[in-house]
């Protein structure tokens, strides 16, 4: 039952994003960091990727890290 197709495995954003703001501690990036986790196309999560990549490659590194 808990199998695909009825069932996926997914990370949390909302938990993501707070492992997030306790690493960085960076406030003003948390909201962006989240429209990372909600993009409606592949655009918009490059555009939100970059975005938070310009302030310091080290947040998207730790993203890649998460698997």
């Amino acid at each position: 039952m808990w199998d695909p197709p009825k069932a996926y495995h997914l990370f949390c954003i909302r938990h993501i994003a707070s492992n997030f703001l306790r690493r960085f501690k960076t406030p003003h990036l948390h909201h962006l960091f989240v429209s990372m986790g909600y993009p409606r196309t592949v655009e918009e999560y490059n555009t939100n990727r970059q975005k938070i990549m310009d302030c310091d490659e080290t947040y998207t590194q730790w993203c890649d890290n998460i698997g």
